[in-house]
């Protein structure tokens, strides 16, 4: 039995014919949006429980208001941290906003969860 060649386009052993025809797929640029605004909204989601954590400390610790000095830059660089784990999609909630708004590309995203319930699911 002869050997195919690999199609150097697909990385598969192929024929030539077939493989012409198997074009490696495009991003959806409505799921490149979709993705891109979920990651923002979970960004956002988290950088605002920094500062609400860091603002109860605060409080908590009884410090004055002269006291708090590098105020500004404690918060960018929650909004910093922030940015980096919706990145990485620490919380998932970025995942789950996708499974919700974009169930037919639920796939095509990283997500070890189980599928989330919707309302037409209950009997």
């Amino acid at each position: 039995m002869p050997m195919l060649p690999i199609h150097p386009t697909t990385d598969l052993a192929l024929p030539d014919s077939f493989a012409a025809a198997v074009k490696p797929a495009r991003p959806d640029p409505m799921q490149a949006a979709a993705k891109q605004a979920a990651q923002q909204f979970e960004s956002h989601f988290i950088g605002q429980m920094l500062h609400d954590m860091r603002r109860s400390s605060r409080v908590l610790s009884d410090e004055k208001e002269t006291e708090r000095s590098g105020e500004d830059m404690l918060d960018m660089a929650d909004t910093m941290v922030a940015d980096q784990l919706a990145t990485q999609g620490a919380f998932g909630i970025a995942d789950l906003m996708l499974r919700q708004v974009m169930p037919s590309a639920a796939s095509s995203f990283k997500s070890a969860l189980p599928p989330v319930a919707s309302s037409e699911d209950k009997p």
